[in-house]
């Protein structure tokens, strides 16, 4: 009776797993829409693996990207069309979106992207093959914008800060900032 039971709460852990592990859902995690077209980032629903900016047509965990814009994606996956909304802020007081547009990098390399920036979290946009500009919006207690940026260049000895920036901003106005070679411009979505 004992390997019975024994038996029981082993195969109910097993079936739990795989329950867990099969109800791992994508989410959509970031949008960039620039001169070369739409990207995506998805993450696993368990918080592990991230795609990177994939295109249209790519494929992350068997789900192929097909369409997408600033609140959504529809991806694909054995012959079944899924819709994923923009998933919300991981951080609770960081639910405010800033939408608008980012023109950036040495010489305008990111030119006019629209994008969602969450409060509180790092947005990546690639500039170059190894140039990124990552940029995070703060709200500061008196109501206005902290914008934080960095140029990192990724080298076979490791990364490199270029410039980090930062601009404090009224809400709802565009601005720009130049350090040297590298900056941007921010315009928000009214």
């Amino acid at each position: 009776m004992r390997d019975v039971k024994k038996s029981a709460v082993v195969t109910l852990i097993f079936t739990l797993l795989a329950l867990t592990a099969a109800r791992a859902e994508i989410e959509y995690a970031g949008f960039l829409q620039g001169p070369d077209g739409v990207r995506v980032t998805l993450t696993d629903g368990s918080g592990g693996a991230a795609s990177g900016w994939l295109k249209l047509g790519q494929v992350f965990a068997g789900h192929t990207v097909v369409a997408s814009d600033a609140r959504r994606v529809v991806l694909e996956k054995d012959g079944h069309r899924i819709e994923r909304p923009l998933r919300e802020a991981k951080i609770k007081d960081g639910r405010m979106i800033v939408r608008g547009s980012v023109t950036a990098g040495p010489l305008g390399t990111l030119p006019n992207v629209a994008v969602s920036l969450f409060a509180g979290e790092e947005a990546v946009f690639p500039l170059h093959e190894t140039l990124t500009l990552h940029l995070r919006v703060e709200q500061q207690s008196d109501g206005t914008l902290l914008y934080r940026a960095k140029f990192i260049e990724r080298r076979d000895s490791g990364e490199d800060t270029l410039a980090a920036p930062s601009i404090i901003s009224l809400p709802g106005q565009p601005f720009a900032l130049q350090v040297g070679e590298y900056g941007f411009r921010f315009s928000p979505e009214r």
